[in-house]
């Protein structure tokens, strides 16, 4: 496809910048003493340094009609198959008529006039030739002192069309042949007659707006779409579009052209013009006309997609539908200025959506909606904002060995309310309630090559059945529904398959999006609840047994999460127990008030504790986990460690077994999120005999841990403690043996035999003292920075550095997914707006041979994306 220069220097400004258009055709009006008024003249500008010029665009211009004195075809061979034909007209023009050009002293005429003049009659071999008999003529009436031309087509029934991409050194419009004897005989012109003395013809040139590429608008939106039977089709407008027009519905009807105006030759294309062009015409009248052919087939004979409009048009359909050859970018049809007034609309899709399209002809009516454009604007199929809902968290759950929460991606179509699937033990056993199962594709939805015998079917005739649970939660690998564009796509399918959630696996191993709702289901919230998550999730998901999810309550549209960004992003919750129900951690063998006022720290409990727990004295062991269970992506080789902790300090060991009977086991929480919940952290403890876990938090506050759901009965406490309390006891068991008193649980609750201020329980707004509190904030750590920072510092080092990477890609691809086609988003290349080409002329030939723009930035990952 070829594509104008300016599109290559400046469509990422435009993609930027919506142009106003004040006008979608280029008119004039002819007026005087016995003119009998006539409906305007729609005349193609061509291109033009400027969209109006002072000495063309007035009220008052004298029009002098050019004729052809003389005209020689001349014929060359140029090579094999070229044999003999016309590259050339030796023409002369009537030297009476070029002599009015000059004329300057009349007033009608309003500075010097514009020449009307015909082209050449010659049958040329090339479109070459054709190009250049039109750029002589022009020099021609420019010497002679014509300050504009208008061109009229020598071939009856061939429509005007660009002659140049190049800016034409003075004003020029073209005008289709029997245009020509209609201005003829409103100003009584004899146009063969050369004893007739032709007066000059007064027109307003005020609307004959010229053609200048950086005038093209971009359509608003970039992406609507348009109803193919159940499929709702992304689809890219036509500049040239009406700017307002209803909702139209009819059946889609396949344009069959004339064989010979599929032809790349120009005498074969006069040809085409002399006959019928469609061969179904009768069919088209009140029908959507749907054009799309072989990429070597394109119709030669029709160079514009406006031309494809004004045929269609005139057959008498409602609207018109292309349908591209490619996957791997959309067609921009224009230009805005076009020689009739269109009233249809014209839009164009893509590969696999026309193939569709054309499967479904084959065996039955096919019915279109295209939308109503009100003021240059169509429906939005993508989501018009970058909405951000945050993550959520999942939970997996396997045996007891087996347990694991993923971020995930939420979708704006999620339920308004949902309860969420919560499993249920009983016995340590999961009921037959949110059960993972994985989605298998039916053949024909399995491969791009077989889209449309997919796409065909109802949604949910694309997943291959299954034994369904009492509960079930689908999970579907994008990558394995390639004919998909559309999460909603992949949340009816769910939805059809009788699924009561859906988790999509994205490609990318490190990132979840929101996913939006486009097209007729921009407003539609499903009934089921769907969460995307990353490669590395989905590795895992391949657990050899039987797998349970958990998901989040959902309401007013959200996940129900207290504040995931902190503490509780990797819990799940339902617990009796009170936020502010604390109690204190005494520190019994170090002797000097450096950890916690009077030595005793208070720490946050969990719902989960043990009933009854008996208060002892156990050492504190600082543990840290491997570098694999760092961060989520690297999940699956954590999984696979046989050893999943280590020691802390700077030359850290696998973590012996028999280390931790008996102690404390004091860990920071913002690791080992593979790890997650903490519970299988405390349950591998308790296990190996540990007195107590206690998690340091990220901030200076403390929390009451839940979790809904527990797999296991766990036999030890787990607590937590503020950010210096915590950093203070890590620093001094790291240097020296510390002891503390592990608080007694009675009725699930950890109480204090006896404290200074006699108090069991302590306010939510309690605060903590900590050790210099009447210094500044920076006095507080005294954390060994050559330790802590040099083992955990490096490995947060790398995992800000990544999340920064992560973030930047997260936020750059998440408008991607909501703004673009997911069957393309899901191969290797990727469209954004920088490769929607804007395909003026449908040829190679001639002056319109211009480079195809190649994506310059990036995006959806593929250059595009989409939701």
């Amino acid at each position: 496809m070829d594509v104008f220069n300016f599109l290559v220097l400046n469509f990422l400004f435009l993609t930027l910048h919506q142009a106003q258009v004040d006008a979608l055709t280029s008119t004039f009006s002819i007026f005087g003493a016995g003119v009998t008024p006539t409906p305007p003249f729609y005349c193609l500008p061509q291109p033009f340094e400027t969209k109006t010029d002072p000495l063309w665009n007035l009220d008052t211009k004298g029009l002098f009609y050019i004729r052809e004195e003389s005209s020689s075809c001349i014929s060359e061979s140029l090579g094999e198959g070229l044999e003999n034909v016309i590259v050339s007209d030796d023409f002369k023009l009537f030297a009476k008529d070029l002599a009015k050009l000059n004329v300057t002293d009349d007033d009608r005429i309003n500075t010097r006039p514009i020449a009307v003049l015909q082209g050449s009659s010659c049958v040329f071999g090339t479109w070459g030739a054709y190009l250049a008999d039109f750029t002589e003529r022009l020099n021609v009436v420019k010497e002679a002192g014509a300050v504009g031309v208008v061109f009229f087509e020598a071939h009856e029934y061939k429509l005007p069309q660009h002659m140049t991409t190049l800016q034409t050194a003075i004003p020029a419009c073209s005008l289709a042949a029997p245009e020509l004897l209609r201005l003829a005989t409103t100003v009584d012109w004899k146009l063969d007659d050369f004893e007739y003395q032709n007066n000059p013809a007064f027109a307003n040139f005020e609307l004959a707006y010229l053609y200048n590429a950086l005038d093209e608008p971009v359509p608003n939106p970039i992406i609507t779409y348009i109803d193919i039977s159940h499929l709702s089709v992304p689809a890219l407008t036509a500049t040239f579009n009406p700017l307002d027009a209803v909702e139209v519905s009819g059946p889609l009807v396949k344009v069959l052209l004339n064989p010979l105006c599929l032809s790349e030759e120009f005498n074969t294309c006069v040809e085409c013009w002399a006959t019928d062009p469609l061969l179904n015409r009768a069919e088209l009248q009140g029908a959507i006309a749907f054009f799309t052919f072989e990429e070597s087939l394109l119709p030669g004979c029709f160079n514009y997609y406006y031309q494809w409009a004004i045929t269609a048009q005139e057959a008498g359909a409602i609207g018109v539908v292309y349908g591209s050859v490619s996957d791997q970018f959309y067609h921009l049809p224009g230009p805005y200025l076009v020689p009739a007034e269109l009233k249809i609309l014209f839009f164009t899709i893509m590969g696999t959506h026309s193939d569709t399209a054309e499967h479904s002809l084959l065996s039955d009516t096919v019915q279109a909606i295209l939308p109503a454009v009100v003021d240059g604007s169509a429906p939005v199929f993508f989501s018009d904002e970058r909405e951000d809902m945050g993550f959520t968290v999942l939970g997996f759950w396997g045996d007891e060995e087996h347990l694991f929460h993923c971020r995930a991606g939420q979708a704006t179509y999620n339920p308004w309310e949902h309860p969420g699937i919560a499993p249920a033990f009983i016995a340590s056993a999961l009921l037959d309630i949110g059960v993972v199962e994985f989605a298998e594709p039916i053949t024909v939805c399995s491969s791009s090559e077989t889209c449309p015998q997919c796409l065909s079917q109802e949604v949910q005739m694309h997943i291959k059945s299954a034994e369904s649970a009492a509960s079930r939660v689908l999970v579907m690998k994008e990558e394995d529904f390639p004919c998909y564009h559309t999460y909603t796509e992949f949340t009816s399918a769910a939805t059809g398959g009788g699924a009561d959630a859906l988790v999509l696996v994205n490609v990318k191993m490190q990132s979840i999006y929101t996913m939006g709702a486009l097209g007729a289901n921009g407003e539609t919230r499903f009934a089921i609840p769907s969460f995307n998550v990353d490669g590395s999730c989905g590795e895992r998901l391949e657990y050899p047994g039987l797998l349970h999810a958990h998901t989040p309550e959902i309401a007013n549209g959200s996940a129900v999460l207290d504040d995931i960004y902190r503490w509780n992003e990797n819990l799940l919750y339902s617990s009796d127990l009170e936020e502010e129900e604390l109690t204190f951690l005494e520190i019994v063998s170090y002797h000097e008030d450096m950890i916690c006022e009077d030595k005793k720290c208070a720490i946050g409990q969990a719902g989960y504790n043990p009933n009854a727990y008996s208060s002892v004295v156990a050492e504190v062991l600082a543990v840290n986990v491997m570098p694999q269970c760092v961060f989520q992506f690297y999940c699956i080789e954590c999984d696979e460690l046989e050893n999943q902790f280590q020691t802390f300090g700077e030359d850290p060991r696998p973590l012996q077994n028999d280390e931790a009977l008996g102690k404390l086991v004091l860990l920071l929480y913002d690791v080992g999120v593979c790890l997650h919940p903490v519970t299988n952290i405390v349950h591998h403890f308790d296990q190996l005999g540990a007195a107590a876990v206690l998690f340091i938090n990220g901030e200076e506050t403390t929390y009451t841990m839940n979790q809904m759901g527990m797999a296991w009965e766990l036999n030890i406490p787990t607590f937590n403690i503020a950010k210096t309390h915590g950093t203070n006891l890590l620093n001094q068991a790291l240097q020296t043996t510390v002891h503390v008193r592990i608080p007694r649980i009675v009725n699930g609750v950890g109480v204090v035999d006896s404290t200074a201020d006699g108090q069991n329980y302590i306010g939510k707004d309690y605060v903590p003292k900590y050790f210099n509190d009447d210094s500044d904030t920076g006095s507080r750590l005294k954390i060994p920075y050559d330790i802590i920072f040099g083992v955990v510092g490096g490995v947060c080092f790398l995992g800000i550095l990544i999340f920064a990477v992560w973030f930047y890609r997260r936020r750059q691809l998440q408008f991607q997914y909501e703004q673009f086609d997911m069957g393309i988003q899901t191969g290797d290349a990727f469209l954004n707006l920088s490769e929607v080409h804007d395909d003026h002329d449908t040829s190679e030939r001639g002056g319109m041979m211009m480079q195809e723009m190649e994506d310059a930035s990036n995006p959806q990952d593929r250059v595009v994306a989409f939701s």
